[in-house]
């Protein structure tokens, strides 16, 4: 698992890094995994790159973001036409990628994933127009990673652990399947 964490200058200082959490959660586990910190533009196409080079099979990103994109530590904004290209070198259907931020599940995203040909396996993240709480971040990154690493991950796991995450957090979590034409959604009733 590779974790690219570009949140907020205030965030980084008072140590809410959802991306740092996560990474503690998997590392007990002793299973491969990085966790860089991307303040820029530069440093998350430069992420990209390592976790391309080292075959990571999660790519997890950690930003705040809205419907029409993401939001880097050096306050530059990404639509995710932008953001779609950047990760696109990344991209294959046996790689999946958390995006940890506020409308991360948003369709838009997987929208612009498949326009640029930069298709993942899934996609995991929130369609919450609310903002999703530090906490709760990490309790469903917690949830999420403990469960593939325990070898749950089949269409039917991964909905049980959707649903498992979405009970004990607040913030509207799914995920995006690539069906072979399109991204697939899953809980249904998440149209965002």
């Amino acid at each position: 698992m590779f974790i690219a964490e570009s949140v907020s200058p205030a965030d980084f200082y008072i140590g809410q890094t959802d991306g740092r959490a996560a990474f503690e959660v998997v590392r007990l586990h002793q299973v491969r995994c990085e966790y860089r910190v991307v303040l820029d533009r530069l440093r998350l196409k430069k992420a990209v790159r390592e976790a391309l080079n080292g075959d990571f099979g999660v790519f997890h990103l950690s930003c705040h973001g809205a419907d029409d994109g993401v939001r880097l530590s050096d306050r530059t904004d990404l639509s995710w036409t932008e953001l779609a290209e950047i990760l696109k070198p990344l991209a294959s259907v046996d790689r999946l990628l958390v995006m940890a931020s506020c409308s991360g599940g948003y369709a838009g995203l997987g929208t612009e994933l498949r326009k640029a040909g930069a298709v993942f396996g899934y996609v995991f993240g929130s369609t919450a127009e609310e903002g999703v709480a530090f906490t709760h971040s990490c309790l469903a990154w917690s949830v999420l990673y403990n469960r593939l690493i325990e070898g749950k991950f089949t269409r039917r796991g991964v909905k049980k652990t959707i649903d498992r995450i979405n009970g004990i957090a607040i913030g509207d979590f799914v995920y995006r399947r690539w069906d072979g034409a399109r991204y697939l959604h899953y809980p249904l009733a998440s149209q965002a």
